[in-house]
């Protein structure tokens, strides 16, 4: 397997694309020795000739963090430099809610040519209009090597909506120096990891080590509830039935997964601080760094843990399992929306801003996870404790198919909050598993009926 490292950029063409037909996308070996080599010509297959006036103006809304900022502004200059009289202009995504932002310049038509959105708003924006089919504008197979997971979000009724931009998961985190005084060591192995009971026990002694709990979940904000579902999952649980509509949290394996979850925060191996709604993005991680706990479920943030607590003090297994293995689905997806004056321009600046070697570069120093299927910690040459990495890269085979269309939906957002306001009243100890199952059912009928 060719490494991936570098990248070589490829002549600039003077015309647009022709029509799909007859163009194939990278297989993942070419995938990978494009990314070794430059394959920019080999996915786009093309500049972009100039229009006319803000035709030639491409916007961009994404986070423009110390790491991922200087990628996407050489992108940009990359393909304006090959492209004269094409301008792409970066501003940065809103840090607090990017619905109300996007909603209202949607509505004026002001919205900028192509934004960075999660991956569970853009089945919202898919739905109803706010972002338009690239099909046309990518190379036959462009997202063969995607994630089917991520693909799922993005395709609709023969359409691509979006190209998929980085992802993540969950996996469990652990204090080696607790668990050595616990007497446990970890499995490394994804098929054998602990059982959601094991993972109870480790945290009892742990929180008899920390004198004060056992164990963080990544809640991060109060729209942050889907965080629990590989739990539901892993039970055997779902939250809708195959048609989509009825909900079957209130099944037996929905009980159990719930109830297990109520008695992490009964027995306080979870403190109050960390529930959904009482925990802000650096809640888990605190707990941990700190020693309060032995254990964290959260997502690949190395960066958050890098300089703060010493390596050989912590490291990462792979997300408990029960009756089977689940992990969530996380990351983000880029979009051309309805109000750009030019999406042919849009499409084929996002195509070349997001072809591998631009990818893999950035993940490479970011940590994140890259959004392919078949592409190892190793390929990517991650420089920061690679094992890990691919610890989560592994876990990611195990995002439930059926949660996954679920997430693809117009109302998920709806209902990442119905499931904050209930489990919340639940890890207070306000509700049961039983009558937590039950408001949640409701409120799901009331989404989708």
């Amino acid at each position: 397997m060719v490494p991936v490292h570098g990248s070589t950029a490829p002549p600039a063409r003077a015309t647009r694309p022709p029509s799909r037909t007859g163009r194939a996308g990278p297989t993942r070996r070419g995938l990978l020795r494009a990314a070794a080599g430059g394959a920019t010509a080999a996915l786009l297959g093309a500049g972009c000739s100039a229009g006319g006036g803000d035709r030639d103006h491409i916007t961009w809304a994404i986070g423009l963090d110390p790491v991922g900022g200087p990628h996407f502004q050489r992108a940009a200059q990359e393909f304006m430099d090959r492209n004269p009289g094409v301008t792409i202009e970066l501003t940065p995504a809103p840090n607090g809610d990017l619905n109300a932002w996007l909603v209202t310049r949607l509505a004026a038509d002001r919205a900028p040519d192509i934004v960075n959105m999660g991956v569970s708003a853009v089945g919202r924006y898919t739905t109803n209009g706010g972002t338009v089919d690239i099909r046309d504008q990518l190379p036959d197979g462009f997202l063969d090597h995607y994630q089917p997971s991520l693909r799922a979000l993005v395709e609709k009724d023969g359409g691509v909506f979006g190209i998929p931009h980085e992802t993540n998961c969950a996996a469990t985190y652990y204090r080696t120096d607790i668990l050595r005084r616990i007497g446990v060591e970890p499995r490394n192995d994804l098929e054998r990891a602990w059982t959601a009971e094991e993972i109870r026990e480790i945290a009892v002694e742990a929180k008899r080590v920390t004198g004060a709990y056992g164990l963080s979940w990544g809640y991060i904000n109060e729209s942050s509830g889907n965080r629990w579902l590989p739990v539901l999952y892993m039970f055997g649980g779902s939250l809708f039935r195959e048609d989509g509509r009825t909900p079957a949290i209130g099944d037996p394996e929905g009980i159990d997964a719930l109830e297990w979850t109520r008695r992490l925060y009964a027995d306080e191996l979870i403190p109050a601080s960390n529930t959904v709604k009482a925990s802000q993005e650096d809640t888990a991680f605190s707990l941990f760094t700190t020693g309060q706990v032995g254990l964290m479920i959260h997502e690949s943030q190395f960066r958050s843990l890098k300089d703060v607590i010493p390596d050989e003090d912590w490291s990462v297994d792979h997300l408990f399992r029960e009756r089977g293995a689940a992990t969530n689905l996380s990351g983000s997806v880029n979009v051309v929306t309805r109000s750009s004056r030019n999406p042919e321009l849009a499409a084929e600046f996002l195509a070349f801003a997001s072809a591998p070697e631009r990818i893999l570069a950035r993940v490479r120093e970011s940590g994140a996870i890259a959004p392919y299927t078949g592409v190892t910690a190793r390929d990517v040459g991650y420089a920061y404790r690679p094992d890990l990495v691919q610890r989560f890269i592994d876990q990611l085979s195990t995002v439930p198919p059926q949660m996954a269309r679920e997430q693809a939906g117009p109302d998920y957002q709806a209902i990442r909050q119905l499931l904050g306001d209930f489990l919340d009243l639940m890890f207070i100890g306000s509700a049961s598993a039983r009558e937590t199952a039950d408001a949640i059912a409701e409120g799901l009928r009331n989404v989708r009926n």
